[in-house]
């Protein structure tokens, strides 16, 4: 199955702590690749705990982001090729720059088809290692 890459960031103002906003983010993404018929999908977080979370399919009944992992196990479970792996988040300056950028966005939510000149060089670098 050919590989599609989509790179994505989020910056979430007012969304409570850092584990929710990374779950909001990774569940907003796993939406956006089904709705967009990409089944052979690898996100990358830079939450340690989150990864844990996700990639076991379990998650304590009262942690305080139970259904929001219960959201995203939901999607997990369809018929696509789906992995979840840590990044750390000095070797992603990809997502770096994204949630720069989304910091100042006027919208809760934002799709980009073509990335700016600016992106696009850090993409190579990026891409290069």
């Amino acid at each position: 199955m050919p590989r599609e890459e989509v790179r994505t960031s989020f910056a979430f103002d007012g969304y409570g702590d850092v584990m929710k906003v990374e779950l909001l983010a990774l569940l907003h993404v796993l939406e956006l690749a089904w709705n967009k018929d990409f089944r052979n999908v690898c996100c990358e977080v830079d939450n340690l705990e989150v990864e844990k979370i996700i990639n076991s399919r379990e998650c304590p009944q009262l942690h305080q982001h139970a259904g929001l992992s219960m959201q995203i196990f939901y999607l997990a479970y369809r018929s696509w090729s789906l992995s979840i792996s840590h990044a750390y988040r000095e070797a992603n300056e990809v997502a770096h720059f994204l949630a720069s950028v989304g910091v100042h966005q006027t919208q809760p939510f934002g799709i980009w088809d073509n990335p700016s000149l600016a992106l696009e060089t850090i993409l190579l670098k990026d891409s290069l290692g």
